[in-house]
């Protein structure tokens, strides 16, 4: 049994002088036995290639722009030949070839460099390939009042970033521009688009947006002691220019005067708007609150008029109050037979169902009845006395007469 020994040594010059070149290494095999004895020694060699290094730059005849011519600037090393792969479907063996883009967007150029040893080396390069900006935008509206909200719709072309000016003070950099213009007069808008070549379009519209003067609503209030309680008169303090007047006193009901008086039948404070209009159809809107004393009051008529067409209020027996929460009335015949009873209140306390003079779908006969307050409680924990009678005597029921 033996050792074998390998030894490698490089012929030639230093590695560095070898590096574009073939390198040839020195193989000795030296066999040596168990005493030590060396007496057979082999020599051979290997020559080892280099391989070239792929590199090159991408160049464009314009900035921005389609269609577009690209060529290449090769700059590999120790390479004899070349295998461009474009994947715009081009492909060429040069050594700076070029190649035509009719769309924007990014493209990855492919190189593959081989040397006369066949060795390769590849490399990539992304290149985006950049249209031309061409600025267009369409507003949500051209004249308003104002505070006039105006929404840019960006149409333009070729452009991944925007900036928005109004009067020259740029405003938005989102690509649909939005702003809302306090004062009144007309604005110039401008709209700057490009994108990452550095090209840029502007598209300025002098005098776009026009904001119309609104008139400037107000009013005031007190309570007419002359009228029936809860009774205000208001009093219109607007602006000059205004000519439509609309107010909305909270309780369903609306007026168009200039100075109207209104009787709220409510126990619940109330919020009035009062929204004027001038004559380029701006508005503009003032609102109070009403602190209303609590309203509470129930009247029961006495006489049903179920054909009488001159008074409406008399086709229905329907108590009147205001400020109920506990409530249940009840209508007798004079033999004690219950023909009607209701307990249901609206949100005032207001009662909301009343008798029309039948019975079981059938039409009572004239004469007289009698109707009967079981219970009657106000919001605010008071008892309701009862109707005072011709003595002036509060009592909780009394003669009702229907009339055919």
């Amino acid at each position: 049994m033996g050792l074998w020994r390998w030894e490698y040594r490089c012929r030639g010059e230093s590695w560095q002088s070898h590096l574009h070149n073939e390198w040839l290494f020195d193989i000795t095999l030296t066999g040596t036995d168990i005493y030590g004895c060396s007496n057979d020694t082999v020599f051979s060699f290997i020559e080892v290639y280099p391989v070239p290094e792929a590199s090159f730059e991408a160049v464009s005849n314009v900035q921005c722009g389609i269609p577009q011519e690209v060529c290449m600037v090769n700059t590999s090393s120790g390479a004899a030949g070349f295998d461009w792969n474009f994947d715009n479907g081009d492909i060429s063996e040069e050594n700076n070839p070029c190649t035509d883009y009719t769309v924007a967007g990014t493209y990855q150029i492919e190189l593959v460099a081989q040397n006369q040893y066949l060795c390769e080396d590849m490399t990539t390069l992304e290149f985006n390939v950049y249209g031309e900006p061409s600025a267009d935008f369409e507003p949500s509206q051209l004249v308003g009042c104002e505070d006039l909200n105006v929404v840019f719709t960006n149409l333009s072309d070729y452009g991944e970033f925007a900036t928005w000016f109004f009067n020259g003070i740029p405003f938005d950099t989102s690509w649909n521009g939005e702003i809302t213009f306090n004062d009144t007069g007309f604005y110039q808008i401008t709209l700057v688009v490009g994108n990452g070549s550095g090209c840029i379009d502007t598209l300025q519209l002098a005098d776009s947006i026009q904001v119309l003067p609104s008139p400037i609503a107000g009013f005031t209030f007190e309570e007419d002691e002359t009228a029936w309680p809860t009774t205000y008169q208001f009093t219109d303090l607007s602006s000059p220019d205004a000519i439509i007047f609309w107010w909305d006193f909270d309780d369903g009901n609306t007026s168009s005067e200039i100075d109207p008086r209104h009787r709220f039948l409510s126990s619940f404070d109330k919020e009035v708007v009062h929204v004027v209009i001038n004559q380029s159809g701006c508005p503009d809107t003032a609102i109070a609150f009403i602190d209303l004393d609590q309203l509470i009051g129930l009247f029961i008529p006495n006489i049903l008029e179920p054909e009488n067409t001159s008074y409406q209020e008399k086709q229905l027996f329907l108590p009147k109050g205001i400020g109920l929460v506990d409530y249940h009335i009840a209508v007798y015949a004079r033999n004690g037979e219950l023909v009607w009873e209701s307990t249901e209140l609206d949100a005032e306390g207001m009662p909301t169902q009343g008798w029309d003079g039948t019975f079981r779908s059938e039409r009572l006969p004239g004469g007289v009845y009698v109707w009967k307050v079981h219970k009657a409680r106000y919001r605010n924990g008071q008892e309701w006395r009862g109707m005072a009678d011709e003595n002036g005597v509060p009592r909780k029921s009394n003669f009702l007469y229907l009339i055919r």
